[in-house]
């Protein structure tokens, strides 16, 4: 298949090998290794074969990368749409994992917090970027994470920020603050996220307090806070990834929800808005990781570097429209739909970028006391 016949520009295997082994030669040197033992080594690397199995969040995805991928590296892929919540993806894999055997996934994509866990319960592969050569093409600011700063165990698959989505036909007004949605005339047409993070981070947003900083006596305030306004009936429920559906139909008019949904939720109802609350907002990243013992590690790898390519992964945003960790996409979304090139939820400015808040960094032992109590709050 000449490059012509190449879907987005992607390279064929021959290609892709003499480019990992350009881009090992300075990992080599890093290794200790020279250049010839890595040519060695990459060319020992056993070729992609499938069927690969993708576990991921719902609406994550554009239609053509599955069977681009497949008729460009002739692998074939199983593509679930599995992923609700982060806790319940843990409890999927943990059983397997705890045991030392893979759960049934090539590729998962974890929220960041949950990722840092999988790495420190040794519960991911390692890879080098000579296996990833287009991970060159990672945004800059999303390289060195603290849980895995040399990027040896994951790469981001997309990033989101976690605000406000309301229906302002419902409302009728323009919200502002996180606040707002303690007003009565909203009562019973609030939902919350049930993930920990999420929804805490706003919360404490709205009380002044800094995510980052936060304190267990904050997390029991903001709990507090939150049991007040779902004993009197302000916060209607707490949802996963599937509040769109309670927006659509009305049953919620103002929602904790993720920038990228709320794109997509726009095409049906044009009266949805996404508040970037003047206190601020959270945002996270979902990373690629490879569980321990996959059976088609090679071909986890080449799915990888081939999201990596600028062209491949500006469908992606297109069609997701959350925050692209690739460099380069850009350009590419602006010929498939130039509004979405210039959309600030895909592309946000740098007054919006400031705006963003990250978590405070709990050990395990604090993960559960946190989760206990915001599960004792959301379970009611």
């Amino acid at each position: 298949m000449t490059d012509k016949q190449r879907p987005n520009g992607v390279v064929g295997r021959g290609e892709f090998i003499k480019s990992t082994v350009a881009a090992g030669v300075g990992l080599a040197a890093a290794m200790g290794m020279d250049a010839a033992d890595m040519t060695r080594a990459l060319a020992a690397a056993p070729s992609p074969s499938g069927p690969l199995l993708i576990s991921n969040w719902p609406y994550y995805i554009s239609p053509k990368t599955v069977p681009a991928f497949e008729k460009s590296s002739g692998v074939k892929v199983r593509y679930i749409e599995d992923i609700n919540d982060n806790p319940s993806l843990f409890g999927k894999i943990a059983g397997p994992l705890q045991a030392g055997r893979n759960p049934d996934r090539d590729i998962i994509v974890p929220t960041d917090y949950l990722a840092a866990r999988l790495v420190k319960l040794g519960w991911l592969e390692k890879f080098s970027h000579a296996e990833v050569p287009n991970a060159k093409n990672l945004v800059p600011g999303l390289a060195h994470p603290d849980w895995d700063p040399n990027r040896e165990y994951s790469l981001p698959w997309a990033m989101y920020m976690t605000g406000i989505a309301y229906d302002i036909k419902r409302t009728g007004r323009p919200l502002t603050s996180v606040n707002d949605i303690y007003d009565p005339k909203f009562r019973g047409h609030v939902s919350m996220l049930n993930q920990m993070r999420d929804t805490l981070a706003l919360v404490f947003l709205g009380m002044g307090i800094t995510p980052e900083k936060a304190t267990y006596a904050d997390a029991q305030a903001a709990v507090a806070k939150m049991k007040e306004n779902v004993a009197n009936g302000q916060i209607r429920q707490f949802f996963g990834n599937d509040y769109g559906a309670a927006l659509s139909r009305g049953d919620v008019w103002i929602a904790f929800a993720f920038s990228g949904d709320v794109v997509q939720l726009q095409k049906d109802n044009p009266n949805l808005r996404f508040l970037v609350p003047k206190e601020g907002l959270y945002h996270s990243v979902d990373n690629m990781v490879i569980p321990i013992g996959a059976a088609h590690r090679a071909a986890a790898l080449a799915w990888m570097n081939y999201i990596y390519e600028p062209a491949v992964y500006a469908q992606i945003a297109a069609a997701v429209q959350y925050i692209p960790p690739v460099a380069g996409t850009q350009e590419y979304v602006r010929k498939i739909n130039p509004k979405l090139a210039d959309n600030p939820l895909i592309y946000p400015s740098k007054d919006v970028l400031a705006k963003m808040h990250n978590f405070a960094s709990l050990s395990a032992e604090d993960e559960r006391k946190w989760e206990t109590l915001f599960q004792d709050a959301i379970n009611k």
